[in-house]
């Protein structure tokens, strides 16, 4: 069952410091995830990191997509009233990445 990747938030060190980023980050780092814009999609069909999404969050968000492609009963469905659709982040802890992931349903 292919999935659906989204991206539907980005966030920039300023907001995870709120305002105040420390002197010893980077200059470079300073700035949200460039690898990904809100509004991206992606497919997984496999368990293969689709073209153009970042390998590294691939590898943070993969169980999750497995549990979503095997149909796992995830311990976040209560949450969700039985929607088969997780919101997850990278780990990218000064730039996070949000994602939403679900399921496509063949017609």
């Amino acid at each position: 069952m292919p999935i659906k990747i989204t991206v539907v938030k980005t966030i920039a060190p300023e907001d995870v410091f709120r305002g105040d980023i420390p002197g010893y980050i980077p200059e470079e780092s300073r700035t949200a995830c460039t690898r990904h814009v809100v509004g991206d999609t992606f497919t997984s069909q496999t368990h293969e990191c689709p073209d153009g999404f970042c390998n590294w969050a691939y590898a943070d968000i993969q169980k999750d997509i497995s549990d979503l492609h095997y149909d796992s009963p995830p311990y976040y469905e209560r949450w969700l009233k039985g929607h088969r659709v997780n919101y997850i982040s990278c780990t990218n802890g000064l730039a996070p990445v949000i994602f939403k992931i679900e399921r496509v349903h063949d017609e």
